[in-house]
């Protein structure tokens, strides 16, 4: 029975010496587990000793049973008691390393995005710069760790120069997402300036307690100088449009009126909310009866401008409630305006208001009807000369009777080589 125990005491204690061991490994604390385990070790050398003597036969030095029993439980616990924080240490092994691996994961995150990361600690003290920060601000990671953060970022209000509110001050006052106000200029550390869109937020351990802030920021200059002259060109032709005295309006690319100038508001005596959002040059009544809407369905459906004179009566247009009517002769252009993928996006139109042009044609030609009647008529002889070279252009019916000419006798030649004699005759 001895035998077995001390058997059984000097296994328990090696067994336990050796779980000691591998816990080196798992916790890293090389020192205290080591200690422990030679401990082990000598105790289980403790108990081989008497167990050896015993196998010899020798009696002399037989340990006493019950302290030997006491010594086996004592065993049996230690190993247990190693046996059950292993685990312990494994799981706590592996949350260490999953989270070294996280924050590995962060910080190669922090570093590699495409803006400018700086996180602060509670107080407002700078703990990280990411390589965008360090080039926007100026100031490297080692300089700048533990600094306010109103010193390493620093920002102004574009339009009136005075400081703007840090940033982190507002999230830890708020304790919650936070944007920097529009016109937010960044002064870095050699006096560069640059325009900035930023956002700050706070940074929470596992029970919501904020422990930092991270702020997130680019640089806007060439955006918002962009935005600029993206502004400045839009009003620019706006001016132009607005300011045209020509009459000018723009659809959309379903043949809807969006915007119209002044000039056309004058010209075909209508108002914006007679007509924006309203008219549809695709289901002008007007167009279609003199037959042009094929003409407008190009322009929309392949991109093909179009231009043809328009008799426009402003009565006719059954799908507006007009206040005042126009009754003009248009000479009317349709341009399209194509996107990037050459698809009609707009379509600008164009009218031109050619009613006394027209009218004066019409006063003309009439004019030139009863002139023709008159000199055809007429029971006197009638030349038409050229004023330079005095050649014949013309002659009237009476006078080539009258000479028996032919008309075509008559014309290119000067009045020196038409012979009278046939009529003095």
């Amino acid at each position: 029975m001895l035998i077995y125990v001390l058997a059984c005491s000097a296994v328990l204690q090696l067994t336990a010496a050796v779980m000691a061991f591998r816990l080196i490994r798992l916790t890293g604390r090389r020192t205290a587990w080591s200690l422990i385990a030679v401990a082990l070790v000598l105790m289980s050398i403790r108990r081989i000793i008497p167990l050896y003597r015993l196998l010899s036969g020798d009696m002399a030095f037989a340990p006493d049973l019950l302290n030997e029993l006491i010594g086996l439980a004592l065993s049996a616990l230690m190993v247990l008691g190693v046996a059950g924080i292993t685990p312990l240490f494994s799981a706590i092994k592996r949350s260490q390393m999953a989270l070294r691996e996280s924050e590995e994961r962060y910080r190669a995150t922090m570093m590699s995005v495409g803006d400018g990361v700086i996180t602060t600690d509670t107080e407002g003290r700078v703990e990280l710069l990411n390589p965008i920060a360090e080039a926007l601000t100026g100031w490297q990671q080692e300089q700048a760790r533990g600094k306010p953060l109103e010193q390493v970022f620093r920002i102004i209000n574009e339009d009136t120069r005075q400081a703007a509110e840090n940033p982190a001050r507002q999230v830890m006052r708020d304790g919650c997402v936070v944007g920097l106000a529009n016109h937010t200029v960044l002064v870095a550390s050699d006096g560069t300036e640059r325009l900035i869109a930023d956002s700050g937020a706070p940074i929470r351990d596992d029970s919501g307690v904020v422990t930092g802030v991270v702020l997130v920021f680019r640089d806007q200059t060439q955006e918002r100088a962009a935005q600029r002259e993206l502004r400045e060109s839009e009003i620019f032709l706006k001016s132009i449009f607005e300011q045209s005295p020509h009459a000018m309006w723009v659809s959309d690319s379903q043949g809807t009126l969006i915007r119209l100038n002044q000039a056309c508001r004058d010209l075909l005596r209508v108002t914006d909310d007679d007509v924006i959002g309203k008219y549809n040059v695709l289901r002008d009544t007007i167009v279609e009866e003199q037959g042009y809407m094929p003409l407008v369905k190009r322009v929309f459906e392949n991109g093909e401008a179009t231009r043809f004179i328009l008799v426009y009566d402003s009565k006719q247009l059954k799908t507006l409630d007009l206040k005042e009517f126009a009754f003009l002769i248009l000479d009317v252009t349709i341009s399209p305006v194509l996107d990037v993928f050459g698809r009609v996006h707009h379509a600008i139109i164009q009218h031109i208001d050619v009613t006394e042009h027209k009218r004066a044609e019409e006063a003309l030609i009439a004019s030139e009807i009863r002139y023709r009647r008159l000199f055809e008529s007429a029971k006197d002889g009638i030349l038409i000369l050229d004023a330079e070279t005095g050649m014949v252009l013309d002659v009237n019916p009476f006078l080539i009777e009258m000479l028996g000419y032919s008309h075509e006798q008559f014309l290119g030649k000067t009045v020196w080589e038409l012979s009278f004699s046939r009529h003095r005759g």
